[in-house]
């Protein structure tokens, strides 16, 4: 595959360009609507959201309170703390959707 194309992405594309630059997670972190963000987990150093413009169902982020430029900028507890609430996210994810199986990667 030379392009990976998401038509139903298109119009959430064109629209980043005109959007204040500011961090929206550190935007969705603070304003506690989580319902409305589509957070679903909480944990003391970060948080999981439903990706609302998924590649595939059950698409979610684990994302540290902190806004930080990098993994290495993260403290242990961080990191450790994230690894923990992708668990709880798996678990979750697992028996709502009964995947065959999961993807995990990391955006840096």
């Amino acid at each position: 595959m030379n392009v990976l194309w998401a038509p139903w992405r298109e119009k959430y594309i064109e629209q980043c360009g005109m959007k204040k630059k500011r961090c929206i997670f550190c935007h969705i972190h603070k304003d506690k609507n989580d319902a409305r963000h589509y957070i679903f987990l909480r944990s003391p150093r970060s948080f999981a959201v439903l990706n609302i413009n998924p590649f595939s169902g059950g698409h979610a982020l684990i994302i540290p309170n902190r806004h930080v430029d990098g993994l290495v900028a993260l403290s242990v507890e961080e990191r450790s703390d994230m690894m923990e609430l992708l668990v709880e996210t798996k678990k979750l994810l697992a028996k709502a959707l009964n995947p065959e199986a999961f993807n995990v990667g990391m955006n840096l």
